[in-house]
């Protein structure tokens, strides 16, 4: 009898990122958030569902999915040549090839561009974090483009009704690529007269470029830091009166930034101050502008944002847990295979 033994071996899924990474732990230890944020959820889940599931930049056997993770700017001429290279091969052998779109890298001239460019002709299916990305690409291919966002990787915390403190303390955690919407928020947004402590949470790097830095600003602004964790981030949390988030709208680089730091900021239980990037379009009613007549009130009287921060930990910060949306990656990861 001629069994079809291909009909009853495992499905394969292969997530190809940079790196040492060789197991779904490996990425979930990551301090690269789009791999721990979302390779890492997928592997995990198909993983536990019963796939094979290889890891890494050497794709192994023959996969019946690759699933491309953020490729990374370090030596991006030679991984777009190889990475590209490895695709083609896997998709004249019938693999299907989905891409997690997770920047801005079409909308810019980003070294990451070329890599994207070419992936556009390979892949079966994107993933995008947020609408915006999604519209970006819908633009440049006809491909089918599934939206899983990235999930909060702290626990909900009780909004905060102790007295604030005084001064103001404001927390702000983000990748040195933000630093510079800090600088500027406290330069322009704090006045003569405010005094307000920051807690900052960041890489080494960007904490030393801080200790020295002279602020162009007559108000009194003291600063506290110390490395991201996430054990750091959840005890700041519990020491802070407000979240701020600056940015710009306006920078094709920012404009793709996922929901995720507003999202996290609201279920540690912080009010939270933000300038209006496309992904926080949807929670508008959770947060304040910082270029709104209502961010001056808001340094004042955090207290006017409780009810809306209580309100968002009911109804849009559980669509952010890890299980919620390792579900998503699963469905999506499966219809894939007959």
């Amino acid at each position: 009898m001629d069994l079809k033994l291909d009909k009853y071996k495992r499905p394969h899924l292969h997530v190809l990122v940079p790196g040492e990474y060789t197991t779904p732990r490996a990425l979930e230890e990551s301090n690269l958030a789009s791999i721990r944020m979302r390779s890492a959820i997928a592997a995990k889940c198909l993983s536990t569902a019963g796939w094979k599931t290889s890891i890494g930049e050497n794709v192994f056997e023959d996969p019946d999915l690759i699933l491309v993770g953020k490729i990374g700017a370090h030596d991006i001429a030679q991984r777009t040549v190889d990475w590209i290279r490895k695709l083609q091969k896997a998709k004249r052998k019938n693999c299907k090839i989905l891409v997690d779109y997770t920047d801005n890298h079409l909308g810019f001239d980003s070294p990451m561009g070329p890599f994207y460019s070419s992936a556009l002709q390979l892949a079966d299916h994107f993933i995008a974090p947020g609408t915006f990305l999604a519209d970006q690409l819908a633009v440049k291919s006809k491909q089918p483009i599934t939206l899983i966002t990235d999930p909060i990787e702290v626990p909900i915390l009780p909004v905060k009704t102790e007295k604030t403190n005084t001064p103001l303390r404001a927390l702000w955690f983000g990748h040195r690529t933000n630093v510079p919407y800090l600088v500027n928020f406290i330069e322009s947004k704090i006045t003569t007269n405010d005094t307000l402590e920051v807690i900052i949470l960041s890489d080494e790097s960007t904490l030393n470029a801080l200790r020295g830095y002279q602020f162009r600003t007559a108000a009194k602004i003291s600063l506290h830091l110390a490395p991201w964790s996430l054990k750091n981030l959840i005890s700041a949390s519990h020491v802070s009166d407000i979240c701020i988030i600056p940015s710009d709208p306006n920078d094709p680089k920012k404009a793709g930034a996922s929901s995720n730091r507003l999202i996290t900021a609201l279920a540690l239980g912080l009010p939270t101050a933000v300038d209006l990037l496309p992904s926080y379009t949807d929670f508008s009613d959770f947060f304040v502008e910082i270029q709104s007549h209502l961010f001056r009130e808001f340094l004042r009287n955090p207290e006017i944002m409780h009810k809306s921060t209580k309100i968002a930990q009911q109804e849009i910060v559980p669509c952010f847990l890890p299980e919620t949306l390792g579900q998503k990656w699963l469905d999506l990861l499966t219809s894939f295979i007959d």
